[in-house]
């Protein structure tokens, strides 16, 4: 996969597109699951730092990867890691693009298997970025 980033975008643009595109109807996944995306999960998406407070533009460029890494029946699929319990959960699945460094995380509905919530995407950078692709590579992978 090599999909182009998104140059001219803004804020202001990445919202609107993404409440434009992905919140009306969600994404068909590759499988059949409706991954469903609210507007409140945006900041968690797009913004970085603690307490999510800057705006992150590698974030943004990637806002239209959404859809096209759900739709990709060639991503790696793994299991969510859950902080609380300190254990790999099948609840959440990631979907990720190791060589673009870009993944997807969704929260599956325990009612029914056919939906997911959208909880946040973002491009795998920073200091321990290697590390932390590296950890996610090696996740327990999500059989379909």
């Amino acid at each position: 996969m090599n999909p182009s980033l998104w140059t001219s975008v803004s804020e202001v643009t990445c919202k609107e597109f993404y409440v434009r595109t992905y919140c009306p109807s969600g994404v068909k996944a590759f499988d059949g699951i409706l991954v469903r995306v609210s507007e409140r999960t945006f900041m968690h998406a797009f913004y970085e730092s603690p307490g999510k407070t800057v705006f992150s533009l590698p974030r943004a460029q990637r806002a239209q990867w959404i859809a096209l890494l759900l739709a990709d029946p060639a991503a790696l699929l793994v299991c969510g890691y859950d902080k609380k319990r300190d254990t790999y959960s099948r609840t959440r699945r990631v979907a990720l693009w190791p060589e673009e460094r870009y993944l997807v995380v969704v929260q599956l509905d325990q009612r029914d298997p056919k939906l997911a919530h959208f909880i946040t995407a973002f491009y795998v950078d920073g200091p321990g970025w290697k590390s932390t692709l590296e950890k996610l590579v090696r996740s327990p992978r999500w059989f379909v």
